[in-house]
C-alpha cells in the first residue's frame, strides 16, 4: 500500500510521547501538562520520515504547549 510505513512507524511517536513525562515531571508540571507535551512531541515524530532520525528541541516543544514550564530542564 502506498505510504504504508509498517508497524515500526508507530514506535517513534510513542517513544516521543513517553519521553515527555519525565521531562515535565522534572520541571514540576502536572499530568495534564505532561500529556500536552507528549501530544506535541508525538505529533512532531509523525512528521519525520522513517528513513531519518530527528528529535524536537526543547524550545519547539515548549512553544507548542500553552503555558510556561517553571524550572524546566531546558531552562526555558
Amino acid at each position: 500500500m502506498p505510504g504504508d510505513r509498517g508497524p515500526d512507524a508507530l514506535r517513534g511517536p510513542a517513544v516521543a510521547f513517553a519521553a515527555t513525562f519525565p521531562y515535565g515531571r522534572l520541571g514540576g508540571e502536572g499530568a495534564l501538562h505532561r500529556a500536552r507535551l507528549g501530544a506535541v512531541a508525538g505529533a512532531y515524530a509523525c512528521t519525520v520520515p522513517s528513513t531519518r532520525v530527528a528529535a524536537i528541541g526543547p524550545e519547539a516543544l515548549l512553544a507548542g504547549v500553552p503555558g510556561r514550564l517553571p524550572g524546566a530542564v531546558s531552562g526555558a
